[in-house]
């Protein structure tokens, strides 16, 4: 029986002003539905400029390659755990 032939999946830019700016667009999204008032919405506009003045210092990013769920849950249940209990 022949197998399929893998399909790889694609490589991933991960960037941090990316995911910074997706923070502040969520906070943003929050505010634009009532949960936060002008004030909050002007101090994320200061924030994104002030992240966009900074791209320079937050260096070029990384290309990382994805890792299927099949492999990332292959190893089993991690042996640390984050509910403060040890």
């Amino acid at each position: 029986m022949e197998s399929e032939p893998r399909i790889e999946p694609p490589a991933i830019y991960q960037h941090p002003l990316a995911y910074l700016l997706g923070l502040e667009g969520i906070a943003l999204l929050r505010a634009f539905a009532g949960e936060y008032d002008r004030d909050f919405t002007m101090a994320r506009f200061a924030e994104i400029r002030a992240l966009l003045d900074s791209v320079e210092e937050l260096g070029d990013g990384a290309v990382v390659d994805a890792i299927p769920t099949t492999e990332g849950t292959a190893a089993g249940p991690s042996s640390t755990t984050s509910r403060g209990t040890s």
